[in-house]
């Protein structure tokens, strides 16, 4: 008995709850599965599988910088999957955290993009698209500088990979992005601001708490700016009418002014007409 519900104050809402069902509906929304059991189920999956790895240890910026610099000075797009596999060992990359990125790449065969391999390394230690961007500018900034084929790159290849962004917002951030070109790099600061700005992104990854706390901020401060002008809106009818009463002061003061006016005309011609007589 002692755990009935009498009223609302006594139902609790796990924090998380909201964000996950969003999500969830976004992604419902967009993909349109003909099965929605199943697809909700591997979504789950997928969620559950990205939790439990994202609790675990994170990959740390030396071993991301330490696996770039491996083929940072070489000229190859692609390596083997050997060498891959030997620079994931040395920076401690797990064999199982080798190949799940592999198969998000879509990789078959022994030649691999190590840059795009890289792309999905950081992602996995970053947990959100906006977050790998700002981790990306944070690694290879040069002067505050980055070039620009990397981000552009790297945005692309992740955006596609990502099934909860939609296209028009893929679209407009990738046109914010190319603004901020100048010759062939871009400013970091540049490119954090835009993402951040253009890509209303928001994930269940614990790590994207911070990035999300931002965006409710955006909105209630644009809120208030509306219901500022709307205020302003409804007072200045209000002023406008104030000046009314003054047309009204006029013509009382002209009435006032008549019959004065009247007796001063009147007075010479009755004066007139006395001498007359």
């Amino acid at each position: 008995m002692n755990d009935s519900l009498y009223c609302a104050e006594q139902i609790k809402i796990p924090p998380d709850l909201p964000e996950i069902l969003k999500n969830y509906a976004k992604h419902i929304i967009k993909t349109q599965p003909a099965d929605i059991i199943a697809s909700s189920a591997e979504y789950f999956g997928r969620l559950a599988k990205q939790k439990s790895q994202s609790s675990g240890k994170k990959l740390t910026d030396l071993q991301l910088e330490a696996f770039y610099g491996k083929f940072a000075h070489t000229d190859r797009a692609l390596v083997s999957k050997k060498e891959v596999e030997a620079a994931c060992n040395d920076n401690g990359v797990v064999q199982m955290q080798m190949n799940e990125i592999i198969a998000v790449g879509g990789w078959q065969g022994d030649r691999i993009p190590w840059l795009k391999f890289w792309f999905l390394l950081v992602a996995s230690a970053s947990g959100t698209l906006p977050a790998t961007i700002e981790s990306i500018c944070k690694l290879l900034a040069n002067n505050g500088k980055i070039a620009a084929n990397i981000i552009t790159e790297c945005f692309q290849f992740l955006a596609d990979k990502d099934p909860d962004i939609d296209q028009t917002s893929v679209d407009d951030t990738f046109r914010a992005i190319q603004a901020l070109q100048s010759g062939k790099e871009m400013s970091c600061a540049g490119v954090i601001d835009a993402i951040r700005k253009e890509l209303k992104y928001e994930s269940t990854t614990v790590s994207a708490a911070p990035q999300k706390a931002a965006a409710p901020a955006q909105v209630i401060s644009e809120t208030n700016d509306i219901e500022d002008v709307a205020v302003g809106g409804t007072e200045e009818p209000a002023a406008a009418a104030e000046p009314e009463p003054e047309p009204e002061q006029e013509q009382g003061q002209e009435q006032e002014q008549e019959p004065v006016d009247a007796p001063a005309s009147e007075a010479p011609a009755e004066a007139v007409a006395e001498e007359t007589e």
